[in-house]
Formats: structure tokens, sequence, C-alpha cells
């Protein structure tokens, strides 16, 4: 398949996905107004279902953004704390605790980094389980 534009797909099932790849399209056509249509979708219950992004409500793009907005903050509070954290527990922790205080950093920074923001945007955002 070739390369696409980053926009959401809907079924007319009502089913977001983020990409045709994600929904495990397998083939795409043209439409009316030259609208790519793809089917043969394997995520898709109904075998007949086509996703189009004309089939999306206008709100679903404002919450692709919301998504990547959260998506990217989360990321790169992930990636720059433990570092910064790691620097002051280097500097400033007595040296008979440091190996305590590491050893808290890294299980600390193994749990906020297992954080799962797609559950979080499904469940808080959209209001979906």
């Amino acid at each position: 398949m070739k390369h696409l534009p980053v926009a959401p797909l809907c079924s007319s099932d009502g089913i977001v996905f983020g990409s045709p790849c994600q929904a495990g399209c397998q083939e795409m056509c043209t439409g009316p107004n030259r609208t790519q249509l793809f089917t043969n979708c394997s995520l898709l219950t109904n075998s007949s279902a086509v996703l189009s992004s004309d089939q999306c409500p206008d709100s679903t793009l404002v919450h692709l953004i919301g998504f990547q907005y959260i998506f990217t903050v989360v990321r790169s509070l992930v990636i720059t704390c433990p570092l910064i954290s790691l620097f002051i527990n280097l500097r400033c922790v007595v040296k008979k605790v440091r190996p305590l205080s590491l050893g808290l950093l890294t299980c600390l920074t193994t749990l906020i980094s297992s954080f799962n923001a797609d559950t979080f945007y499904a469940k808080h955002i959209t209001g979906k389980k």
C-alpha cells in the first residue's frame, strides 16, 4: 500500500481506526469524489463494511489531535524526567543510600513508562471502554 496521510478512518459500522493498516485492510479503491475506500479489513466484524474518512463525524479529527498532543507530552515527560531525576539523585542523595534511591527511581520509571496512553485516551477523553 502506498503512503497515506494521517487521518482517521471510520467504518460504516461506526468504528474508528487510525489507519487502514490498523484495521487490517487489504484492498483500496476510489469512490465518489475521489474518496479512498478501504475494503477486505480483517478487524471489521461485518465483512461488507467499508472504511472511509468521509464516514467520520467532524469531532473524530479533534479527538485524534487531542490524543496526539497527550501522547507527545506524556512521552516527552517519560523520556526527560528519568534523566533529570537521575542527575539530581546522583548529586543530592547521600552516598550510603544512593543504591536504594537508584533502585526506587528505576522501579518508578518502569511503572510510569508502562502507562498505556491509548487506554487512558479511550476511557477518559472519548468516554469509550
